[in-house]
């Protein structure tokens, strides 16, 4: 059976990877001098493909004295090692990791307005071999002004204005306690150690009845809790207990403190005139005659203000006027 030639995937990318090295070669073995345009071209021939890629051509400026900054980013992983200048002539070997590793060696013969060099590559693409051989041709073509130190300023200058746009976004998600930032795809994954400590800081203040107030408003408390593995049924009892030792009727019958507002209600509440109430103890009595009634608990997200917001007190006269009797 004849054998079918199956080409290594992605043999543009492989094509892209070499071009880099090819060109990084060339800025670094040129002599200093002035912003110079070279036309850098490239064609590779691949073992087993029946024919060659059409070559490509690069434009570049090379900067006087900036020849490091010059080198194209295309594979960071590259590393050229044993290069030597005789003469007109460089040598070296290179070797790329990562997903597609590669090695090989080549040779660079320069005049005095270009060059021509060779590469012989090997290597793996998604677990295929690969071997291909690229040809390099440079040609000075005029002169230029490279703008590489103010791309590389630019860059950097961005890259440190992302780097404090998530530090802020990281500082805002530890005080709201948003532990989806934190997960470990988030983008505050590397500051993962500061999450749960900054949870338990919080828990400890909503174990009183204004912390607890604050927490629910500004924060994810219950979440957060949940995923650092504490309790905060406990904190909200211990919230509630503090609310009902203060009369802070308020907060108890806002809606978190059920099981007390029922046994509060019971002594405060029940059978009591209107007449001689305490006003600061309505909102107790307003959450208990909702539930006596059996009618859903009043959640904790607050509902859309209507044009004229009702008074609460007069609410609650409204609901202890259908249950006691006065």
């Amino acid at each position: 059976m004849p054998q079918v030639f199956k080409p290594p995937v992605r043999p543009v990318a492989l094509v892209a990877a070499a071009f880099a090295v090819a060109t990084s070669l060339a800025a670094i073995a040129q002599a200093p001098g002035k912003d110079e345009l070279w036309d850098v071209t490239m064609k590779m021939e691949m073992a087993g493909m029946p024919m060659a890629m059409p070559p490509r051509t690069n434009r570049v400026c090379v900067e006087k004295g900036n020849d490091e900054a010059l080198v194209p980013k295309g594979r960071d992983n590259c590393v050229i090692s044993n290069a030597k200048r005789t003469g007109n002539k460089y040598t070296f070997n290179v070797a790329c990791t990562g997903k597609d590793p590669m090695s090989g060696s080549g040779e660079f013969t320069y005049s005095s307005d270009g060059y021509d060099g060779k590469m012989q590559m090997k290597g793996t693409a998604e677990g295929q071999p690969f071997d291909m051989m690229q040809t390099v041709t440079g040609k000075r073509v005029g002169t230029c002004t490279s703008t590489v130190k103010a791309d590389v300023a630019r860059a950097n200058a961005q890259i440190a204005q992302g780097n404090q746009q998530v530090a802020e976004m990281c500082r805002q998600s530890l005080v709201s306690l948003n532990w989806q930032m934190y997960e470990p795809t988030g983008p505050c994954a590397d500051k993962r150690a500061d999450f749960c400590p900054a949870v338990s800081k919080v828990a400890a203040t909503a174990r009183e009845p204004a912390g607890y107030t604050a927490a629910r408003k500004d924060t994810m408390l219950a979440d957060a809790m949940g995923k650092c593995g504490q309790d905060f049924g406990a904190v909200t009892a211990a919230a509630c207990a503090k609310g009902v030792e203060t009369r802070d009727w308020a907060f108890v019958g806002s809606g978190s403190c059920d099981a007390e507002v029922r046994t509060a209600g019971e002594a405060n509440c029940k059978g009591r005139s209107f007449t001689g109430m305490d006003r600061g103890v309505v909102p107790l009595c307003s959450r208990y005659a909702s539930l006596v009634r059996g009618q859903p608990a009043a959640t904790a997200t607050a509902a859309p203000t209507p044009a004229k917001a009702p008074d609460p007190v007069q609410e609650g006269v409204n609901a202890l006027k259908k249950l006691l009797p006065f």
